[in-house]
Order: C-alpha cells, then sequence, then structure tokens
C-alpha cells in the first residue's frame, strides 16, 4: 500500500504513513476489490492484445511493428493515466547508486550471452526450428540497428516495466504483502510472453525487477535491467553478422 499524500510504500495494516505522518484511513473489503479488478482488467486486455498480436507475421513488415509497439504502449499509458499521480513518483530520477547500475551494466549481458546460448541451442538440436534473430529482423528497415534498439530495447524497457512494475505492482501491493506483490508481478511478466522454456531466465529477471522497483522505490533501475539485457542479444547478433 502507498501513502496518498507522499505515495512511500507502507504496510497494509498501517494506521499512520512513517516518513511523512500522514494518518491512514482503514480500507474496507469492498475497496480492495477495486484494484483487483483493474488487475483482473487489464491483465485479460494485455493477453488478449498480445495473443492476437502474436499470430501477425511482424517480421515481415518493420511499419506493422512499430504501430504494433505504439498500441501496446497506448494501452499501458491508457490505464496508467487514469490514476497517473500514483505512478509519477516511480519516474523521478532518485540519487544514483553507481554499485547498481554497475551490476546491471556489467552482468545483464553475461546472463543475456548465457541465455542466447542456450536458445540458440535448444531451437537448433532439440525442436529444430529456426531462430530469427533480433538484429536480423529489422534488415529491411532505413536504419536497422537503431530500429532493433528501440523496438527491442527501448519499448519494453519503458512501458512493460511500467505495466508490471508500474501499474500491477501498485494494485496489488494495496491487497497482498510485498512477497507475494513481488512473485505474482513476475509470474504475470512470464506468462506475457507465452512460451513454458523461457521461465528459465525470464522469471528470475521479473523477480530481481520488482525487488528493485520495491526496495528503490523507482522504475529506473528494473528500466535500466531490462534495456542493457535486451538490447545484449541486438548487440551480440551485430557483431556477429560484422565483425
Amino acid at each position: 500500500m502507498t501513502c496518498h499524500k507522499c505515495a512511500s510504500e507502507i504496510h497494509i495494516n498501517a494506521k499512520f504513513c512513517g516518513v511523512c505522518g500522514q494518518t491512514m484511513i482503514v480500507q474496507e473489503t469492498q475497496e480492495f476489490e477495486k484494484p483487483l479488478k483493474k488487475v483482473l482488467i487489464f491483465f485479460i486486455l494485455l493477453m488478449v492484445y498480445i495473443v492476437v498480436t502474436h499470430f501477425i507475421e511482424l517480421h515481415s513488415n518493420y511499419v506493422l511493428e512499430l504501430a504494433v509497439d505504439l498500441c501496446f504502449a497506448g494501452l499501458i499509458l491508457l490505464f496508467a493515466i487514469i490514476d497517473w499521480k500514483s505512478y509519477l513518483h516511480l519516474f523521478r530520477i532518485p540519487k544514483v547508486e553507481w554499485r547498481w547500475v554497475g551490476l546491471i551494466i556489467c552482468l545483464s549481458p553475461i546472463f543475456a550471452f548465457g541465455v542466447e546460448k542456450f536458445a540458440n541451442y535448444y531451437n537448433q538440436y532439440l525442436v529444430g526450428q529456426e531462430f530469427i534473430g533480433y538484429y536480423s529482423s529489422y534488415l529491411d528497415t532505413p536504419i536497422p540497428f537503431l530500429f532493433a534498439i528501440i523496438s527491442v530495447g527501448v519499448f519494453p524497457a519503458l512501458f512493460e516495466e511500467l505495466a508490471f512494475r508500474g501499474i500491477f505492482f501498485h494494485e496489488l501491493r494495496k491487497v497482498i504483502s510485498v512477497q507475494g506483490t513481488i512473485l505474482l508481478t513476475a509470474i504475470f511478466f512470464f506468462l506475457m510472453h507465452l512460451t513454458l522454456i523461457p521461465i528459465l531466465w525470464i522469471l528470475p529477471i521479473g523477480l530481481l525487477t520488482g525487488y528493485m522497483r520495491y526496495k528503490k522505490n523507482t522504475l529506473w533501475y528494473g528500466i535500466l535491467l531490462h534495456f542493457t539485457y535486451n538490447s545484449s542479444f541486438v548487440f551480440f547478433e551485430y557483431f556477429e553478422l560484422y565483425f
């Protein structure tokens, strides 16, 4: 639960905010139903949208893929704008903890490298499917590298973090514990990818970004991790093709 005055995270049964001292109004049972309904509606809309676009051949038309990305961002922004004051503080620039930044920038590509090798082996030798690269999918665009970074790195980092560690996290925190919120948002994040094997790396990433969202009360560390991890796949393929 968050304080309606200073937006600080507080215990769900707290009578006072430990940061600003604001008196908390005890919520009745019906007030717990509202965030759950919002979570359910938002999740269903996201899943319907993702399932529908999953069957569209996006890689054959970068304009269509850009349009799909913009629609996805618009859907998330629509829900965020409804209660924008609850999420605004998550985008404030925090005091930078360089140790966290350094760990994210150094470890994300290493983790991504391991995931790429496993995924390539799985696709090639276990299921016999050809993997469409993150960079090669954009070779027909005017600036392939830029389009790949925007679509693979920037859009997911910003809007998926806003959706899962912003909207879902905020609403679920009103009714369940921190641990439950982190776990459930990570599971939602995994389900959005519609495949089973990636649970080995998507779920841990969801848990880590959820933990950072709670611990630092900002989305920026999760956005940095998400962007660095996703963009690493573009860099790997780019250097493999041209160097």
